[in-house]
C-alpha cells in the first residue's frame, strides 16, 4: 500500500480522516494526554506495513496504543460512531464495538494474502471517494468504511473469538448494545448500571478502563452524535431535535450539545450550510 501524501475529508466536520502513519503519530505526540476539549476522540485503525501488514486498533481516548515510531510507512484511518451509525442500527454499534473490545489489550493484527490486498482495495476506494466530488458521496464512504470494518471483524473472530454474550467481560459489549436501544430514554449511568445489574461505580471503572472513555462520556456522546446526524440531514430545530431526544429542558439539551461539540446549535449549522 502507498502511504497517503493528504489528509481527506468530508465537508462540515471530520467524520473520516485518512492520513500518512508518519503524519498521525506526530499529532500522537503532541496530543499525548491532552484531547481537544469538548471534541469526542474517533476511532482509529492502523495499517501499517510491516510483512505482514498488521493492524492496530485503538479506542477514543487510547493514542498511546498507536504502533512505535520506528513504522512510519503505512495508512492510518480515523471515523466516529456519528458517521458509521447514522440510522441508529443496532448492528452498525456492535459492530464498533466488537471490533474494539478491549483493543488497548490486543495485539496488531497480523494480515497477509488476499486478505491483505483485500483490505488495501478498500482503503484505496475509500481514498478515492473522499478525495472525489459528486453525488452520493457520504453514502458511497460510509458503504466503503463498513465494508472495511467488516472484513476486519472478520479476520479478528477468526485468529481471536470473542467472548460468548453472557461472559463477564462483555459487560461492554452489553452496555452499548443498550445503549443504542435506549439512549433517548435512559440518560444517567445509574440506570444502565441498574438494567445490567452491576453498581453504577463498576460499570463506569469498567467501561473507562476498556475504552478510556466512560460510561457517562458514552452516554453523552451518543445522544449527541444523533443530534448532530438530524441537524445535519433534517430540517429541524434544536427544540425538536431536544424533545425528539428526549429532553423536555431545551436548554440543559443546548448546553450539553456544546459541551459535547464546541460550538453552539446555531454556529455548528451555520458550519455545515458553509
Amino acid at each position: 500500500m502507498n502511504p497517503l501524501s493528504n489528509e481527506f475529508r468530508l465537508p462540515a466536520r471530520p467524520l473520516v480522516e485518512l492520513q500518512p502513519l508518519a503524519h498521525f503519530q506526530r499529532q500522537a505526540r503532541q496530543r499525548a494526554g491532552q484531547p481537544p476539549p469538548g471534541q469526542p476522540q474517533p476511532y482509529t485503525i492502523v495499517l501499517a506495513e510491516d510483512a505482514p501488514l498488521r493492524l492496530y486498533f485503538i479506542s477514543p481516548g487510547q493514542l498511546a496504543g498507536a504502533p512505535p515510531s520506528s513504522h512510519l510507512a503505512g495508512t492510518v484511518l480515523q471515523f466516529t460512531d456519528g458517521f458509521v451509525c447514522q440510522e441508529a442500527d443496532i448492528r452498525d454499534v456492535a459492530l464498533t464495538a466488537s471490533l474494539f473490545y478491549r483493543a488497548a489489550e490486543d495485539a496488531p493484527l497480523p494480515i497477509s494474502g488476499p486478505d491483505a490486498n483485500s483490505l488495501v482495495f478498500l482503503v484505496n476506494a475509500l481514498k478515492q471517494e473522499l478525495n472525489a466530488p459528486g453525488l452520493r458521496k457520504e453514502a458511497l464512504v460510509r458503504t466503503y468504511l463498513k465494508a472495511f470494518l467488516l472484513h476486519c471483524l472478520r479476520l479478528r473472530e477468526e485468529q481471536a473469538p470473542m467472548p460468548p454474550p453472557g461472559a463477564a467481560g462483555s459487560l461492554f459489549l452489553r452496555f452499548r448494545s443498550m445503549l443504542e436501544e435506549r439512549y433517548t430514554v435512559l440518560k444517567t449511568v445509574a440506570e444502565y448500571a441498574n438494567l445490567l445489574h452491576v453498581s453504577a461505580n463498576h460499570l463506569s471503572e469498567t467501561i473507562k478502563k476498556e475504552t478510556g472513555r466512560t460510561a457517562g462520556g458514552h452516554i453523552r456522546y451518543r445522544i449527541v452524535a444523533e443530534a448532530q446526524r438530524l441537524a445535519d440531514c433534517s430540517g429541524l430545530t434544536l427544540k425538536e431535535i431536544a424533545y425528539q431526544l428526549g429532553y423536555d429542558d431545551v436548554a440543559h439539551f443546548s448546553r450539553l450539545f456544546k459541551r459535547c461539540v464546541g460550538v453552539n446549535f446555531s454556529q455548528y449549522k451555520g458550519q455545515l450550510a458553509a
